[in-house]
């Protein structure tokens, strides 16, 4: 399946039909397309490789030489070059511009390719922007320049070069044609001849694009995923062309690139091939030769040429790409017709193919070339000259003169032989043409008045008047009617229902062209030219351009012209400009679906379009119907004479009018009433049940819009989203999941046109096709949301968690404005002529005095003012887009009576007080955007304060927290401690001995982690507040405020790990509870106008100021603190009126804080400037054993997704696991992780339309005043800013567990449900509001780091057990080991100075790109088995992924195959094995420097003070200090655990020492080498530092671990373990038995039984029952926790049974496609897999080879027996006794029948049956036999014979399962026949019970030693047949086995 989404993928198939074609999600098919591109890009075979040898130059030079037309002259050629624009969508980035490309019109990027003569890419780089020329791009693509540099060798005899176009430079190793207009006729030919060979490219470019059509469409993709989507390609291209057999068809369409290629003719040579010229040095002489070369050898070409012209010979297929409607094969099927508009479609296609067919004949390419330009060629051109001799001497002279007067005889006569042959092909063409006119327009022609002195033998005349007649053409009408005629063929051609745009586009062009030839050219539009300042020809090219889309077929390009009409409306003019671009936006076009069409009459129609006018006529009042019609009414006639007078009265307009104007009062009357939310309906709509099950008890999902892919329409529940709600005469019947719902109601929905309306159900639906006909919708991977890409912004559609993709609008009515909307974004909501109805409904408002709204309605519906335009429905919209008017409310508003002061208590346990009035109070300083704040939180109230601080001195701290202490006081509290910094220490003093509290102190370099995470639970309040204003600046003022308020928010709530579950740290203190209305009703922010009263009563001051809402007072009568925008200081009010926010006061906001110097963007820091980290290893923040739950956790590191194996944190198994054997037993099963891609990763500048989450708080504050106090002749009284004002928040234990909507949710191991953030992080995210302040871990550094911990586990894993070490942090490791972790640390890092791992360097010495990409160090201490501690140091090298490729980033690991193979040998050879481990691999390896580039590491803290204990004279001088602390800078000059390359590094090391004694590496396996040692073979296999050797000579293993002693060990020593048995690779490799190799896995079985969590006390006889394969659908889901440890162990299940217990193998495969739901049923199954390892724990597998050098694999299928109807295939492999490896997997096709699944089970096992035999030949030993048994005869006949025992039931058999019969031919395997009694495969594929379970398992795994014998069935003659014989036989294959002489 991976390979056919894959494949799909590649074609142009879309995620989303994928989706549906195979089942799994988006993120599922993500990691399949990197599993397949990761195995093509990892396969040798596959690369693209450039010919390098002097062998395989010379054959692409024959190569080309055959193609060229102009054999000799271009010998030489060994590739083609050009670059390719691969288009994309507009980059996220701030470099976007370099990816625009003017050329093409759009942005892309530039890919370099190069071909060979066989259509085969031999390079490809994809690497350069869009805007990037072809030549710069080539400097870009290093390996090709050195390449073609090295063209020029010595070695080389012949002068080899590429051809490229124009837009690259002429080179000694490039040739490109001659530019400009002023072409020599002898220029014109060598660039004719040079595209002949320049076109390869071109065509290699069209057969990659019509293979792979996803490069037909932009792709959204980052730039490393299309590297890598281009490359992949690119090998499938070549590995098409190297496996197929047909010749290749050139028909290929090719690539508009560059102006394109037209099919032109060729000119024909005369005269015999000619030699090229000699290497040459200069490319500019060459090319010079070359033209008098093809001149000389009277190889002319007429005119026109240059770039595009190309020959037509059949065998290179270049002709017609598009084939025509009848199957016509011959000349005599094409005919010239007349007098039908089909035939004359068929002008084009039969003209082409006459002069293909012409340019066949000897001689006709000069014809071909005339009749295909319609142009009589001048040979006058070519007619050669006389020269006349310069020389001075007679004599020379005359020699010369006789040289030039021979050779222009020779060149005369050439030119008069071809001037003759172009007129005798022209007759011979005529006569052809002639035949091919249908005998009535043979008639027509001979009519004409011309034919006889113009037509008559002339072909090309012929050909004009064809074309004129195919459209119906007589010459003997009215001149007129026959342009009249061109016109109207013109405007009717359109294209019919089943024809293909190729066709109508010819037919399109055929008619263009007769049209003009009746004109006399193009159209003259002169205003349009005037108008668009452009020629005739473009204004009619862009007039055409229009007009072949508006023709086209509505079904299926209809939304084409819908889409650019509102662009084009938008100020978007994205009309294409000619027919060119037309054709490739309908060709790259979806068609539309077609719609449903009704026949109606026209009665029908014309009664529809009277109701259509009845709707759209706005509603009037009763007063408003003066002067018109009663019935209808309009003005112009009276009822009497009304049309409509028949209907019912109730219908007539004036009984309407006075309905309305009723329903108008009753709607005044209830806009003055209080609205009371009407409960919602219990009918359901298209959304689904789950989702109101989910949210109906918390939110109202009635506001909120859907955007759902399984709806089929649109449609609205909500009446505040929509307007004009209607009754239609048509109906909806909605069918959901729910039942059925009806509904006749349609409504306006504004921006966006009508709509469905329902008012039952739950949610507003968005048709998600609808929405993507109209608006561009991309997927954001990281927030799991769909963007949709309007004209002025982007809408968010949010996965809620449930896949539900939710948009939350901000919500209008007429008296509330909750949110802060802008002017602008209302506009958003509404159409322009709505806008425009509000804004003249405004104006009126303002010109007649603004009146009160129920007085301005009056006025309307009264009709008192006459021809007046504005409605009561233009009132409510302006009131909706621009809200209250700001002039009333400030010229109207007074002051209402104050609400008396109520007292709200909440009753708080006197045991709180009792048992916790002693309080710790932990306080710690932050910094944001430059103000201090000091912030403090008490350890068990969890009572959180902020406050500003001026300064850092002791007087204003300690005035700090004297406020602080007045507030616990006053709540009956007594802070009796204080923790804190070393920084506060001035303070003791005076906080001691007046208040009488103990201060106590960090120690140095250490924090106060309570405080540490309060400064960090704040920062992302502070983040969460700031990313929801419309202010890119804050003034000083808001910032305060900002702080204040997010940490007041945080004591609304309890706190979990608080003294109350129940009573929040505010009402503890305060003993207050919340008020709406008082404390949550405006957000922080919003602009707002406050009621106030000027001094003088009568004055015409404003009654309101232009404020900022920043808090609401803590008093108890309720009010509000206000920004002043006028004076920028607090002021108080108690009333204040939302209104929405206008670009000039935002402006206003962001000057003020502009004018005060503060900075954009929002930086939060520590008191000492350093960013505030989220979580980290930050000295003293250590996390206790005893620290709260759920904060401790935040260290953990975030695991591998595709790993899925969570175990406990004391207790995890190391399972190596290949990927490959992941995937090949999930089958299906997606294991792969997604890459990131880094071309946009940057966050688009997009609006969040969501909710609001954060409360408003009650504002306490210390020193605030109420408006309601002041006197009426006192000023304003303002609260100073400069005043410390305290904001109380809550600590919020539990930050992890408030999840963005938009963000996922996971669980940790220790069940705690965390955010599952963008980037695998240590620390969570930063406010990233600026690029200084983006500091986190990436994914790459995570995954490192947790590499590194499973290698340092590894490292000290025990052999009794299979448990990770402990691991810790440097801080927590010195604190548990003490003294031995110390030495530890020394121990390390004295090593890697002994080893002169690095050097030091000064800080000033490094460029800005050294330290920019300067790695951390990173040391991780463990206490090992037997007590002791070991250090690890690494270095963190995710800095390195940007500059570092990936195949540098990967080494390559021994196989399991391998191991076993090789073992198995060992084991018969009875040879000598040893097993070692080199240590400090990777230290020992050199860092080799590149282009004199350094590697740089940052050293920090207390690893530096050792370094300097160490080395004093070598590193102090160079430690600096860095934000507090100690820093020294590295070059590294060997390998360090965690760069990216070091593990390739050393491998090519490790390759390199071995091959220098000897060593050859199996071809088949990178990781095994060989030698011969004495007459005998050494082998050796290596997984990174884990090594194994063998000789059958135990001195050799001696010698060669003095070998690695030497190389490797001189600091520490290489171990090496002799004896029978060896721990390798989580395995034990026993040999003590001769002739066995058995595989131990004892204590791993035994972890796993003793590890789950439930009792294995019962014994089964097998792994399974007979229903293993069978899905209870009825058993209950598993928990999430128990759904974990299902998963846990079905991982350990599968690294086991592909080891030592493959009997085991077909439960774990089964269970592996169950992880993602498993329920009970599985469980139990599980549990019966575990208890039968209990019973059989002792076994081990037991492998032997006999002495036949024979490969013995079984192969079966089990037919249909999974869930979906997939069959299983199942397979094992023998030397002898055991198995070697064995495959069970669901296959990933369905299949029809047993054998076809049989065919498909041969297939997925055939590449490792071949590559089973190869690495054996390769290993020296020769294999006399590769047998498949397989038990299904007709399989076997479809396997050896191929298509040919194909019959009706097998024919749609896939070819690529026959690929056996060609394997079976070429003598690679053989096929056996296998009774089904015997067939071993079988234990594979089906749960068998009984004598077959227990004989086969026997088989596998060779507990008895027992031989394999197969008995033939009795119809066939019971023969029996053994597969091995005795060990003890002692034949030739015995002693080759046992002594390895190769």
């Amino acid at each position: 399946m991976v390979v056919a989404m894959s494949l799909r993928f590649l074609g142009g198939e879309k995620e989303k039909s994928l989706e549906d074609t195979f089942g799994p999600r988006r993120a599922s098919i993500d990691r399949a397309l990197d599993v397949f591109f990761n195995a093509c890009l990892d396969t040798p075979e596959m690369w693209l490789q450039l010919p390098k040898t002097k062998d395989e130059l010379t054959a692409a030079a024959v190569g080309f030489n055959e193609l060229s037309d102009a054999k000799g002259v271009f010998y030489g050629v060994v590739g083609c070059l050009d670059g390719y624009m691969i288009a994309v969508d507009k980059p996220k980035l701030k470099v976007c511009r370099d990816y625009w490309s003017e050329h093409y019109g759009c942005y892309g990027i530039n890919t370099q390719c190069m071909c060979d003569p066989k259509l085969r890419f031999t390079y490809a780089n994809v690497a350069a922007p869009g805007k990037t020329s072809d030549s710069v791009a080539l400097d870009m693509s290093p390996a090709l320049t050195d390449w073609l540099r090295g063209l020029a060798r010595d070695e080389l005899d012949k002068d080899f070069y590429i051809v490229a176009d124009s837009a690259y430079p002429l080179t000694n190793y490039s040739l490109i044609p001659f530019s400009g207009n002023g072409l020599t006729d002898a220029q014109k030919n060598f660039n004719f001849f040079l595209s002949q060979l320049r076109i390869r490219i071109e065509m290699t470019f069209g057969r990659l694009t019509t293979k792979f059509r996803i490069f037909r469409s932009k792709m959204a993709y980052g730039h490393k995923k299309i590297q890598r989507i281009f490359m992949v390609s690119c090998m499938l291209h070549n590995f098409i062309i190297d496996n197929d057999n047909v010749e290749i068809d050139y028909e290929d369409r090719l690539v508009e690139h560059e102006g394109g290629f037209n099919h032109a003719t060729q000119p024909q040579f005369v005269g015999d091939q000619v030699e090229g010229p000699d290497p040459l040095v200069s490319s500019s002489v060459r090319r010079n030769l070359l033209v008098q070369l093809i001149c000389w050898s009277g190889r002319g070409r007429g005119k026109g040429g240059g770039r595009g012209q190309q020959s037509n010979r059949p065998k290179s297929g270049r002709g017609n790409s598009e084939k025509p409607y009848a199957k016509k094969k011959d000349i005599k099927d094409y005919k010239f017709y007349i007098g039908s508009a089909k035939q004359s479609s068929d002008f084009d296609t039969t003209k082409e193919f006459m002069i293909n067919h012409i340019k066949q004949w000897d001689h006709g390419a000069d014809v071909a070339k005339a009749l295909n330009e319609i142009k009589d060629i001048d040979f006058t051109q070519f007619e050669p000259k006389l020269k006349y001799s310069r020389q001075t001497e007679a004599e020379k002279k005359a020699a010369e003169n006789r040289e030039f007067e021979l050779k222009f005889k020779e060149d005369y006569a050439q030119h008069q032989r071809r001037y003759g042959h172009y007129v005798n092909t022209k007759t011979k063409a005529y006569g052809l043409m002639w035949e091919m006119c249908s005998l009535a327009l043979q008639q027509k022609l001979q009519q004409r008045k011309d034919f006889k002195e113009k037509i008559e033998d002339n072909p090309i005349e012929l050909l004009k008047a064809i074309q004129v007649h195919a459209m119906s053409y007589q010459e003997s009408r009215y001149p007129m009617t026959t342009i009249y005629d061109a016109f109207r063929n013109m405007i009717e051609c359109k294209q019919k229902e089943n024809e293909s745009l190729n066709d109508y586009m010819k037919r399109f062009k055929s008619v263009r062209e007769v049209l003009e030839s009746q004109i006399g050219g193009p159209i003259v539009l002169p205003k349009l030219k005037e108008q668009l300042k452009m020629k005739d020809e473009e204004v009619f090219e862009q007039f055409m351009a229009y007009m072949i889309i508006a023709n086209s077929d509505r079904s299926k390009y209809g939304s084409i012209l819908g889409g650019l009409n509102t662009q084009y409306s938008l100020g978007n003019d994205q009309y294409p400009k000619t027919v060119v671009q037309a054709v490739t936006v309908m060709s790259n076009h979806k068609f539309d679906k077609k719609p449903s069409e009704h026949k109606k009459n026209n009665d029908k129609k014309k009664e529809e379009k009277d109701s259509n006018e009845e709707e759209e006529n706005p509603k009037l009042s009763f007063a408003q119907m003066e002067g018109k019609c009663y019935c209808c009414g309009k003005a112009g006639h009276k009822s009497p004479n009304c049309r409509y007078k028949d209907k019912p009265k109730s219908e007539w307009a004036i009984n309407k009018a006075k309905a309305n104007e009723e329903q108008s009062n009753a709607n005044v009357a209830g806009n003055n009433a209080e609205e009371q939310k009407a409960p919602s309906s219990t009918a359901w709509s298209g959304a689904q049940i789950e989702a109101m099950q989910l949210f109906q008890s918390k939110w109202d999902t009635r506001d909120w819009i859907l955007l759902d892919t399984g709806s089929t329409t649109t449609i609205f529940c909500n009446e505040k989203l929509v307007t004009d709600i209607r009754e239609v005469d048509d109906q909806i019947n909605v069918s959901t999941n729910g039942g059925m719902m009806t509904s006749n109601l349609k409504a306006n929905l504004p921006g966006w046109g009508e709509v469905w309306f329902s008012p039952e159900g739950i949610i507003n639906v968005f048709n998600f096709g609808e929405v993507a006909r109209r608006y561009k919708i991309t997927y954001d991977h990281e927030q799991s949301a769909f963007n949709v890409h309007l004209p002025n912004k982007t809408v968010k559609f949010v996965n809620d968690g449930n896949d539900l993709y939710i948009f939350k609008p901000t919500m209008r009515t007429n008296t509330e404005y909750q949110f802060m909307n802008s002017v602008e974004e209302n506009k958003a909501f509404y159409t322009h002529r709505q806008f425009e109805r509000a804004k003249r409904a405004r104006d009126l408002y303002h010109a007649i005095g603004t009146p009160s709204l129920d007085d301005f309605r009056a006025i309307i519906r009264m009709n008192i003012i006459r021809n007046n335009p504005v409605t009561t429905e233009d009132i409510q919209l302006a009131e909706q887009i621009f809200g209250p008017d700001i002039g009333s409310l400030k010229g109207k508003t007074t002051r209402k009576k104050p609400a008396p002061v109520v007292s709200d208590y909440v009753a708080v346990p006197a045991a709180i007080y009792q048992k916790q009035h002693r309080v710790i109070l932990c306080m710690d300083t932050l910094k944001v955007n430059g103000l201090y704040f000091l912030g403090t939180i008490s350890l068990n109230i969890r009572y959180r304060t902020v406050q500003w601080i001026g300064n850092l001195t002791s007087e204003v701290y300690k005035g700090a927290l004297k406020d602080v202490f007045r507030i616990y006081n006053a709540a009956g509290f007594r802070i009796v401690e204080i923790r804190c910094d070393n920084e506060y220490r001035a303070l003791q003093d005076d906080i001691e001995d007046e208040f009488h509290v103990r201060m106590n102190f960090a120690e140095a370099q250490e924090h106060v982690p309570e405080a540490e995470r309060n400064n960090r639970v704040l920062k992302e309040r502070y983040r969460a507040v700031y990313h929801r204003l419309p202010y890119k600046r804050l003034p000083r003022l808001m910032v305060k405020h900002l702080a204040f308020n997010a940490a007041r928010h945080l004591n609304y709530f309890p706190s979990k790990n608080g003294i109350s579950q129940n009573f929040s740290p505010r009402m503890i203190m305060h003993q207050e509870v919340l008020d709406y209305e008082k404390h949550c009703k405006i957000p922080f922010g919003t602009y707002v106008q406050a009621h106030t009263e000027p001094k003088q009563k009568n004055s015409v001051d404003p009654r309101t100021l232009d404020c900022i809402y920043l808090r609401p007072l803590a008093n108890h009568q309720g009010g509000h603190e206000l920004m002043d925008l006028s004076t920028g200081r607090t002021i108080n009010r108690n009333r204040v009126t939302p209104v929405a926010i206008t670009k000039q006061v935002i402006e206003q906001v962001e000057r003020m804080a502009e004018k005060e110097q503060m900075p954009k963007g929002l930086k939060v820091e520590t008191k000492c400037g350093a960013v505030l980290y989220d979580a980290a290893w930050i000295a003293g923040v250590s996390r206790e054993e005893d620290s709260e739950v759920g904060e401790d956790d935040e260290e953990e590191l975030v695991e591998q997704e595709n790993a899925k194996i969570e175990a406990d944190e004391d207790e995890d198994q190391e399972d190596y696991v290949d990927v490959n054997e992941i995937a090949e037993i999930l089958g299906e099963t997606d294991v792969a992780n997604e890459e990131d891609d880094g071309y946009y990763d940057e966050p688009a500048e997009e609006e969040y339309f969501e909710e609001d989450n954060d409360i408003v708080n009650d504002g306490e504050s210390v020193e605030e005043e109420d408006d309601n106090a002041e006197s009426e002749d006192e000023e304003v009284k303002e609260v100073e800013e400069d005043n410390p004002t305290i904001a109380e928040a809550e600590e919020n234990v539990e930050e992890d567990n408030v999840v963005n909507d938009e963000e996922d949710v996971q669980k940790t191991r220790s069940g705690r449900t965390v955010k599952k953030p963008s980037k695998y992080s240590l620390h969570q995210c930063h406010i990233i509001t600026q690029e200084h302040e983006a500091t986190e871990y990436t994914r790459e550094e995570a995954i490192l780091i947790a590499m590194i911990m499973c290698m340092i586990n590894k490292k000290w894993q025990a052999k009794e057990a299979q448990q990770f070490a402990q691991t810790y942090s440097l801080k927590k490791g010195l604190k548990v080991l003490g003294k031995k972790g110390e030495d530890a640390v020394y121990d390390e890092m004295k090593q890697l100075h002994d080893r002169t791992t690095f050097e030091p360097t000064r800080v000033e010495d490094l460029t800005p790109t050294e330290k920019q990409r300067a790695m951390e160090s990173l040391i991780f201490l463990a206490e090992k088995r037997d007590g002791t501690a070991k250090a690890r140091t690494c270095a963190n090298g995710s800095t390195q992924r940007a500059y570092t490729p990936k195949e540098e980033a990967a080494s390559p690991t021994v196989m399991l195959e391998s191991i076993f193979i090789t073992g198995v040998i060992e084991a018969k050879q009875g040879r000598d094995n040893m097993t070692s481990d080199v240590p400090n691999a990777f230290v020992q390896t050199e860092v080799p420097r590149k282009n004199g580039e350094r590697v740089i590491m940052k050293i920090r803290g207390f690893l530096v003070d050792v370094l300097v204990e160490i080395a004093p004279e070598v590193y102090a001088s160079y430690v600096v200090w860095e934000n507090g602390e100690k820093v020294l800078y590295v070059i590294m000059l060997k390998a360090l655990y965690g760069m990216l390359t070091s593990a390739l590094l050393y491998y090519k090391k490790f390759v390199k020492d071995i091959q220098e004694i000897g060593f050859e590496l199996n071809p088949y396996d990178p990781c095994v080498a060989n030698r011969m040692v004495n007459g005998k073979q050494h082998t050796i296999t290596w997984h990174v530092d884990d090594l194994k050797s063998s000789h059958v000579d135990p001195k050799v293993n001696d010698d060669f671990l003095k070998w690695l002693q030497e190389k490797y060990g001189s600091v520490k020593k290489v171990e090496g373990t002799r004896g029978k048995k060896h721990d390798y690779l989580a395995m034990t490799l026993d040999y003590s038995e001769p002739g066995v190799l058995k595989v131990d896995m004892v204590d791993y079985v035994k972890g796993m039984v003793e590890d789950f969590p439930e009792e294995l006390d019962e014994k089964v006889k097998g792994p399974w029952t007979e229903k293993l394969f069978k899905i209870d659908e009825k058993a209950p889901p598993l928990s999430k926790k128990k759904a974990e440890v299902f998963h846990t162990f079905v991982m350990k299940g599968m690294f086991l049974c592909k080891r030592a217990r493959q009997d085991i193998q077909p439960a774990i495969a089964f269970l592996a496609t169950r992880v993602k739901e498993p329920n009970e049923a599985d469980w139990q199954k599980l549990i019966r897999v575990l208890r039968y390892l209990k019973a059989t724990q002792n076994d081990v597998l037991r492998l032997e080879a006999d002495d036949t050098q024979t490969i013995k694999w079984h192969v079966d299928a089990a037919f249909a027996v999974h869930k979906d109807m997939k069959s299983h295939t199942g397979a094992t492999m023998t030397l002898g006794k055991g198995t070697i490896a064995s495959v069970s997997t669901k296959q990933k096709v369905n299949t029809r029948s047993s054998t076809e699944a049989e065919l498909v089970s041969i297939d997925d096992i055939i590449s490792k049956v071949i590559w089973t035999k190869r690495f054996i030949e390769a290993q020296g030993f020769k294999v006399n036999a590769n047998i498949i048994y397989r038990d299904n005869q007709s399989s076997m006949k479809l396997e050896e014979n191929g298509k040919e025992s194909s019959g009706k039931r097998t024919r749609h058999f896939d070819i690529k399962y026959f690929y056996i019969t060609d394997l079976i031919k070429q003598g690679e395997v053989e096929i056996e026949y296998c009774p089904t009694d015997d067939m071993m495969a079988d234990y594979m594929t089906k749960s068998l019970v009984g004598v077959k379970y227990h004989k086969f398992r026997g088989w596998i795994m060779n507990i008895n030693g027992e031989k394999i014998i197969l008995g033939q069935q009795e119809c066939v003659g019971g023969e029996v047949k053994e597969l091995n014989t005795d060990s003890s036989q002692d034949g030739i294959v015995s002693k080759v086995m046992r002594g390895a002489t190769t």
